[in-house]
């Protein structure tokens, strides 16, 4: 029985690490061989010949997306797609893009993008992941909280942050000032440095130390409008940390707002009534969210083993080139304003 799988990454994620615990999933029943994609840096084309050296059992691919065009080159024809929601946002320019993948299956880690694949006939099975609940944390003080902000992107800032708290609402805020590409780094005045007794911080050397400082924090400022998964944010949910977040996927398909978290909006920023934490509730729902994706993984084997594993259609291309075409004013429009 052919036991061998191709796993195609994004090549950010061996700084990040987001992609581990699928792929050591993967391992406790397959033999897995990583290809780094670095299209995104490089424009170069993943090697779709050295794929074909080797028989696999399956093709994944992770937060990668290559079209029909490309994926008719592959010998094995059990692809898998993992989009993440902000990957899946990025691509839903049109409302063809996704329908090119009729021959491909789909993990879904968002209920939203699981719902929209399956709305267009797409084959798709929905895991809410989630890790394990950790021991002996941290236990919150009300009377002395502190929160962890990790500013990403220029969307999500200081002064956002700054609506939903008030002076007193921590006795110290860490922000880990390392935007993601692209992004301009956080500017925050002096005032406002000594106002709310901020320590900035910037890339961690290693994990471990990463991990010490969130086991300290009470509060987590998610960073991003959208999450693919959201790794960032349930990792600190199972230390029995208080999510404040964007009310958009994945954060919504897991806070529920002023229970385990807290949920806002552009258009509805007001201050956190930090006396609704209770650690309990974060507890208990992250106890439960993490036995029914113990419970549903056998879902991830399945859809591997499945025979779907249909040939390209002509309709796949129809509407690869109905997306590009209806893609190319805005893709003009970029080059003219560059």
């Amino acid at each position: 029985m052919n036991k061998k799988i191709a796993f195609i990454d994004h090549s950010f994620h061996k700084k990040t690490k987001s992609s581990d615990f699928f792929v050591q999933l993967l391992r406790t029943k397959y033999t897995v061989d990583i290809y780094y994609d670095t299209k995104w840096q490089d424009k170069r084309v993943l090697d779709f010949d050295k794929l074909n050296e080797k028989n696999y059992k399956a093709v994944i691919f992770w937060q990668i997306n290559y079209n029909i065009s490309y994926l008719r080159k592959l010998k094995c024809k059990n692809i898998i797609y993992i989009p993440m929601y902000d990957d899946f946002v990025a691509n839903a320019f049109t409302p063809f893009y996704w329908k090119q993948f009729s021959s491909v299956k789909f993990v879904s880690f968002s209920k939203t993008l699981h719902s929209y694949l399956i709305n267009r006939g797409l084959d798709s099975v929905y895991i809410k992941y989630f890790p394990e609940t950790k021991e002996n944390i941290k236990k919150i003080d009300l009377e002395n909280l502190t929160a962890f902000f990790w500013y990403r992107i220029e969307a999500i800032n200081w002064e956002i942050v700054k609506k939903l708290i008030t002076q007193n609402s921590f006795k110290k805020i860490y922000i880990q000032n390392y935007p993601d590409p692209n992004q301009n780094k956080l500017q925050i005045s002096q005032e406002d440095m000594e106002k709310f007794n901020i320590e900035i911080l910037d890339w961690f050397q290693n994990k471990e130390d990463y991990i010490n400082l969130l086991k300290s924090i009470d509060v987590y400022f998610a960073p991003r409008i959208y999450e693919g998964i959201g790794l960032s944010f349930l990792e600190m949910m199972s230390y029995g940390k208080y999510i404040v977040a964007f009310d958009k996927p994945t954060m919504n398909e897991y806070i529920i707002h002023d229970k385990n978290g807290y949920l806002y909006n552009y258009k509805n920023v007001k201050e956190i009534d930090i006396t609704k934490i209770n650690q309990n509730e974060i507890l208990k729902l992250s106890q439960k969210y993490h036995k029914e994706y113990i419970d549903n993984i056998y879902k991830i084997f399945d859809l591997i083993e499945s025979s779907f594993c249909s040939n390209i259609k002509k309709t796949d291309f129809f509407y690869l080139y109905i997306d590009k075409l209806l893609r190319l004013p805005s893709r003009v429009l970029k080059k003219f304003i560059k």
